[in-house]
């Protein structure tokens, strides 16, 4: 988890007004990353609750903004963490694909190296 790593390497007074205001960078962490995903799994419920993702949305402007006032870039926290959540998902696809193309006969790596020669992925 990048995004865990990002904020413990900051200095320690930063992360020392972290931990006061969320017990600790894990709380911070934990905070941000299910932020993210009722805001991924909202936008794919149908129909879309637009108040609900509006709510999201400022929890996370909110946790941003506290970041940004303790000087740093609150953005660049929630990108991180919001990357790590990307991951996972990306991840979880290409595992599925890799199951669905042994029972091919097929590897993805055979499969990743022959999209990369004919089209250049």
């Amino acid at each position: 988890m990048t995004g865990l790593k990002f904020i413990e390497n900051y200095p320690s007074d930063i992360r020392e007004k972290i931990t006061n205001k969320y017990g600790n960078i894990e709380n911070l962490y934990q905070t941000i990353f299910k932020l993210i995903v009722e805001d991924y799994k909202s936008y794919q419920m149908m129909p879309r609750n637009d108040q609900k993702i509006s709510k999201i949305q400022n929890q996370l402007f909110a946790i941003e903004e506290k970041l940004d006032g303790f000087g740093i870039e609150g953005i660049d926290v929630i990108a991180e963490v919001r990357s790590d959540y990307g991951d996972l998902l990306v991840n979880r696809e290409i595992n599925a694909l890799n199951e669905f193309l042994k029972d091919l006969g097929i590897e993805y790596p055979t499969v990743r190296q022959w999209l990369n020669d004919t089209y250049n992925i």
